[in-house]
């Protein structure tokens, strides 16, 4: 029995030495914690915004084009025409299509670059001011972080212009059908046509301007 035991001790006493030998290895082929951050920020890939502020650009194009042809001489158009109410449904529609995808283009980007500042702040956060590389790896992680907010500067630039253009349209044709006169029964289509228009520019110009960049 005591010969078992000790058997079983000599066993166990000689794993427990693999084991530490095994780990001593392991420590010295494992990257130092400099190795592990210059990997971790190289995997952020600011880049990978690109594709979401190209369809970005793309949309923003769409949705001024769109804007900036809405007047109420076009709204008036619509009036004057057969079918005036299912024309008048189409434009909005069509209007607020075109701003529903700058709408999730932009989401997409307030996301994405969400994403990148928190995996980069997660690095900085871990950053060891005792390593020998740290001043690099500090001034590198930065420099993301500056190109990001430069990047959320001209967004909310480009944001904001949208929706003050949107607002200003609006706004520039209820003046406009305010100053028709209220008697006159092109004036009361002209008033249902612009409506239905206005209700889903509103809606949409709202959405816009709920997203928090």
């Amino acid at each position: 029995m005591k010969t078992t035991n000790l058997y079983i001790s000599v066993l166990i006493l000689i794993a427990s030495m693999g084991l530490t030998a095994c780990n001593g290895v392991e420590s010295k082929n494992a990257p130092s914690q400099g190795e592990s951050t210059q990997a971790s920020l190289d995997t952020i890939q600011l880049d990978s915004l690109d594709p979401q502020l190209d369809d970005m650009e793309l949309k923003l194009a769409d949705a001024t084009k769109e804007i900036n042809a809405l007047s109420l001489i076009s709204i008036s158009g619509i009036s004057g025409s057969t079918g005036a109410e299912a024309k008048a449904q189409s434009l909005a529609d069509k209007i607020a299509e075109v701003l529903n995808k700058v709408i999730d283009v932009v989401e997409k980007v307030a996301a994405k670059k969400a994403e990148l500042r928190t995996k980069i702040n997660d690095v900085v956060a871990k950053l060891d001011p005792t390593l020998p590389n740290y001043a690099e790896l500090k001034k590198r992680a930065d420099e993301m972080l500056a190109y990001l907010d430069k990047l959320d500067a001209e967004i909310k630039k480009v944001h904001a212009a949208l929706i003050a253009k949107i607002d200003s349209k609006v706004s520039m044709i209820d003046v406009a059908v305010g100053k028709m006169s209220p008697n006159s029964p092109v004036t009361w289509i002209v008033t249902a046509v612009w409506q239905t228009v206005r209700v889903k520019i509103v809606e949409a110009r709202d959405r816009l301007a709920a997203i928090k960049l």
